[in-house]
This record gives structure tokens, C-alpha cells and sequence, in this order.
């Protein structure tokens, strides 16, 4: 089971330890395309004596974390500081991990409301600056001391040793996620991701799925033009479904709207996405310019629809 903390060894030698923290409020900043989440922890070094009364200081380098989230590559997360030298007792750092809005995407989605729970991979380096406790004597020839000069004995630097790859386990509370999130803003969209199942094999669908491409396209070109094209598409793939399934809102006409069953108002809608994209593809009369709102949300229904459809 993952813990917390990892342990500072070289060979025999208990060095320290380096242990993550679940705090109640998380430091983050907004990136152009995500943000950069300060992951906190304590860092802890004491120096140690050895028979031969050298003493060991232990030294920690190039501290990093590759980060997971189930079990997939988040990114990987830096230690600014480039050296922590003994001693130090649950000294606080923090690991810079740059995180893509679609991976928070991702995470909002998988977590499920959940408390969010994180695996690290700690890397780096520790050695030890070795440094003799006595002085040493330098005999003079001739001298009325025998012993009459004196110099500190050198000091050296052992060889690194990697630190221990143990994986810790950090989960941080909803509320300290939640609240990182709207700080830094990215929490403030409403991301829906919509995936599609592979385009059918029957011909007519994949006129279908074709149209549903061109409008994906016609999206990331953006634009007053492109928009309108998104528009376009998305009715051109209502129609041809419509040829495929006609979406009879309901058997009698007279029942009420309220005692439709889910089915029936999910056809019902793509009537109504059929309408609200009617104007776009006749806007030489109706004078129409759809918005980027309008273009996603004629995409995104359309996407939702197919996908709950599968055919």
C-alpha cells in the first residue's frame, strides 16, 4: 500500500525523509492552457556521525515526482530549489507540476465528485558531504612543538545514490480541489466531453458521421464563416438521419407533453436542433451570424445525440 512519505538511505544509513502533504487549501496558478499546481510536502536531512567520527551531511538534488492519476502519465512535477542541504526538519517545499486543461478536464470527470488521489514517483538524488570531526596535526621539523601547525582536515562528497522509487499517495479533499480550481478560474468553464463510437459500417451513417467531421472542422477553423459552416453541417447530418429514422415525436399526438417517454423527447430534440440550425444554411434571407455559442451547441447536441443513438 503507498504511503505518504519516502525514506533517505544511503546503504545502512537512515538519512531523513521527504513526505507529501494533503493540505485543507491547494496553490495553483492559471496557465495559458491549464494550470500549475504547487504540489506541498516537507523535506527532513540529519547529519549523521560514523565510528571513524566523520560526519555525513546528508545533501537531496534534482528533487521531482512523476505524477499519475489512475494509473495514466499526468506529467511530471519540479523541485525550483536545486539543492536541500542538513540539517532540516520537515523543511517545506513545493513540486511545480504543470497540468493541460484537458487532463483537469479528464480528472472533473473520472473523479466523480470524489476526492481526487494522485500517485507520485519521487526521483532524484542524495549524497553526503563527508567532513572529518578532528583536526589534523602537521608536525614542523624543527619546531619547538612537534605538533606546532594545524589545518581542518579535508572534506569530501560521496558518490549519489538515487532516492528510493516508492510510490506516495496523496489524495486531496474536494473541497481543497474544488476551491483551487475556481480560484485559478479554470473551474469556472463547464467542459462536456462527448466521445463518438466509431463511425457504422452502413453507408447512410456515414454520410452521417461525415457531416458531424466537417462540423468538428469547421469548429477549430473558427471564424463568423467557420461557425456558420458548423451550422450547415450539423443540419446537413439531421437530414440524412432524418431520411435513415424518422423522429416521430410521439404515436398520439394528443398525449401529453409530460407523459412522453425519454426516447420520444430525444427525438423530439433533434426536431428542435434541426430548427435552431435552420437559419445558418438560409442566411442570405435570414440574415443570421451564429456565434461561437451557437456553433457549439449545435456540435455538441448533435454529437451527444449520435452518441446516445450508437447505431
Amino acid at each position: 500500500m503507498a504511503s505518504r512519505y519516502v525514506p533517505l538511505k544511503i546503504h545502512n544509513f537512515d538519512l531523513g525523509k521527504i513526505t507529501l502533504l494533503e493540505p485543507q487549501e491547494l496553490e495553483a496558478e492559471q496557465m495559458v492552457d491549464g494550470l500549475l499546481l504547487r504540489i506541498p510536502g516537507t523535506i527532513s536531512l540529519t547529519e549523521q556521525v560514523d565510528a571513524k567520527n566523520v560526519v555525513g551531511r546528508p545533501i537531496v538534488r534534482g528533487l521531482r515526482a512523476e505524477v499519475r492519476w489512475k494509473g495514466r502519465l499526468v506529467g511530471h512535477a519540479f523541485d525550483p530549489t536545486p539543492m536541500w542541504t542538513a540539517p532540516l526538519d520537515d523543511t517545506p517545499f513545493k513540486l511545480e507540476l504543470a497540468v493541460t486543461a484537458s487532463t483537469v478536464q479528464r480528472v472533473e470527470r473520472e473523479r466523480d465528485g470524489k476526492s481526487p488521489r494522485f500517485t507520485l514517483t519521487l526521483r532524484g538524488d542524495v549524497q553526503q558531504l563527508l567532513e572529518p570531526k578532528t583536526d589534523l596535526r602537521v608536525a614542523v621539523p624543527g619546531g619547538d612543538e612537534p605538533e606546532a601547525r594545524i589545518r581542518q582536515a579535508p572534506s569530501w562528497l560521496s558518490r549519489p545514490y538515487p532516492i528510493p522509487t516508492d510510490i506516495v499517495e496523496v489524495t486531496y479533499t474536494t473541497e481543497a480541489w474544488v476551491g483551487m480550481l475556481h480560484r485559478t478560474g479554470v473551474g469556472e468553464n463547464v467542459v462536456v466531453e462527448v466521445p463518438l463510437p466509431p463511425a457504422p459500417v452502413d453507408p447512410e451513417w456515414e454520410q452521417v458521421w461525415s457531416h458531424l467531421r466537417q462540423a468538428r472542422n469547421h469548429l477549430a477553423h473558427g471564424g463568423s464563416t467557420g461557425w456558420g459552416h458548423v451550422m450547415v453541417e450539423t443540419r446537413k447530418a439531421l437530414e440524412v438521419w432524418h431520411r435513415i429514422e424518422e423522429p416521430q415525436i410521439t404515436e398520439d399526438p394528443n398525449r401529453p407533453l409530460r407523459q412522453r417517454t425519454v426516447d420520444q423527447r430525444a427525438r423530439a430534440l433533434r426536431r428542435y436542433l434541426q430548427e435552431f440550425s435552420h437559419p445558418a444554411a438560409h442566411a442570405h434571407t435570414t440574415h443570421f451570424e451564429p456565434t461561437r455559442e451557437d456553433a457549439v451547441l449545435a456540435l455538441a447536441t448533435l454529437a451527444a445525440l449520435l452518441a446516445r443513438r450508437n447505431p
